[in-house]
């Protein structure tokens, strides 16, 4: 008998230490989902600068034949025109770049007034648009005017808030003049005439960039990438859209049609991939460690029936004994639970730049995670628990 007991006490030590193993690694895992879905969720409250519903974008690309500035410019109004008449559509435009596209345009810019030193200012963006660009993508004007139709050609410009904070801080922009471009020597002034809000042009985690937008008619675009805001159903109708384009010339391409909320989606994409695949495992992890948990204690019950039979039939009361059995499994838990703080540290560490505003030792995700798995473990352990309460102190004096 005493040669038995050592023989369960040792494979009850096995099953424990295995069983907080696998509550260690649910922990980190728990951790490590929570912290990518508490960041996940503050990454898609931010702003895009526009507003994405209703919104698509088709690119395109003059024919040949078509080489001046005027062309060019009756090449758009032909497309924008025949958009326009359908009656799903509220309003057509067309830029040189188009927000979260993966495409930029730099240039460097030089500001009336003040002493630059030699190469300052080649991160600033550069955007054409045409005047009803900022209303379809509904970007909203801070200070100022945005250009229009009677501006024409005009050496003006729009730009945005990161531009303004960025070369006159605490001061308006609105009536300032720059240069764009590598030769200053050769190129006109450009007066700043309004302020819009910032559009984050990268990705939604990625900073606005100090961004310059000029008209359209300036130097009308070859290739104008046209931003269309629909009355309902866009994606339905982006398909519809690009034949109507094509059928105004068997030599006009229409291509990269994007709904700007499948742009928005697909700068997320590697950080929900990311995030789903470890929530999947945390998932999978914590089930394990639950089944874990149970495993352990219906086995110790077990082994133990005699002698907690034995306690209640000299006086120990059912809830005596399912304290007795919830320690020793609980015990497990919080070991598992102690080395999962430590792995889910160094976790976390390693996600940090999958992070966005969020700490990697955030302390709500690391209590969370802890808590949900002491539940899940203290579930497990009731169950066995309760069983123990319906041993016959009979049987276990008879066996004894």
């Amino acid at each position: 008998r005493q040669a038995g007991r050592g023989l369960m006490r040792g494979s009850h030590r096995l099953r424990g230490a295995l069983t907080s193993a696998e509550i260690a690694v649910a922990l980190a895992m728990l951790v490590g989902s929570g912290l990518l879905i508490h960041s996940f969720t503050r990454l898609l409250e931010i702003s895009p600068g526009f507003d994405a519903h209703n919104l698509v974008s088709i690119s395109t690309q003059a024919p040949p034949s078509i080489t001046t500035p005027g062309q060019r410019t009756a090449f758009y109004r032909r497309m924008h025109d025949a958009l326009t008449a359908m009656p799903e559509i509220e309003s057509v435009d067309a830029t040189s770049r188009l927000p979260l596209a993966g495409s930029d345009l730099g240039a460097a810019v030089l500001v009336e007034g003040r002493v630059q030193p030699p190469g300052e200012g080649l991160g600033v963006q550069f955007r054409r648009t045409t005047p009803g660009y900022f209303a379809t993508m509904r970007i909203p004007l801070r200070a100022g005017r945005i250009f229009d139709e009677h501006d024409g050609a005009s050496e003006i410009a729009v730009i945005s808030e990161t531009m303004q904070r960025k070369f006159w801080p605490g001061e308006s922009a609105v009536g300032r003049r720059i240069k764009l471009g590598p030769d200053p020597q050769h190129t006109p002034w450009t007066t700043v005439v309004g302020v819009v809000g910032d559009v984050r042009h990268y990705a939604l985690d990625a900073d606005a960039p100090a961004t310059v937008y000029t008209p359209y008619a300036v130097s009308p675009l070859y290739a104008p990438i046209l931003v269309i805001r629909t009355r309902y159903d866009a994606d339905r109708l982006l398909p519809i859209l690009a034949a109507k384009i094509r059928a105004l010339d068997p030599n006009l391409p229409a291509y990269n049609l994007y709904s700007m909320q499948e742009l928005i989606d697909r700068s997320t994409a590697q950080r929900r991939f990311v995030m789903s695949l470890l929530t999947a495992f945390a998932a999978a992890a914590l089930l394990l460690a639950a089944l874990g948990v149970f495993g352990a204690v219906s086995q110790a019950v077990a082994q133990r029936t005699r002698e907690i039979g034995l306690r209640m039939a000299l006086g120990s009361t059912p809830a005596e004994a399912v304290r007795l059995v919830f320690r020793d499994g609980m015990r497990f838990a919080v070991i598992g639970v102690a080395f999962g703080i430590a792995i889910a540290a160094a976790l976390a560490r390693v996600l940090r730049t999958l992070l966005f505003e969020v700490q990697p030792l955030d302390p709500a995700a690391f209590a969370g995670a802890s808590l949900v798995l002491l539940m899940f473990a203290a579930l497990a352990c009731y169950l066995p628990a309760r069983r123990a309460t319906r041993i016959d102190p009979l049987l276990a004096l008879r066996a004894e």
